[in-house]
């Protein structure tokens, strides 16, 4: 697993962490959201084979999770 870049998006539950990563081989590369709400916590994972391109619907989704 290759780490990439980090930061925070604002989601309908509030403040989002996320961080890209890659693995090795495949051309894949995903984005890592971490979605807190209430007493839950959600990792959610977007994989891509472009994410360059794709990168903003990954965080429309990430963002309308509503954690419980």
């Amino acid at each position: 697993m290759i780490l990439g870049a980090e930061g925070r998006l604002e989601g309908a539950s509030g403040e989002i962490g996320w961080f890209e990563r890659s693995v090795p081989g495949p051309q894949f590369a995903g984005v890592r959201y971490v979605i807190t709400g209430g007493e839950s916590v959600w990792l959610v994972t977007y994989w891509s084979e472009d994410l360059a391109t794709t990168r903003a619907q990954g965080d429309a989704i990430a963002a309308s999770f509503v954690a419980g």
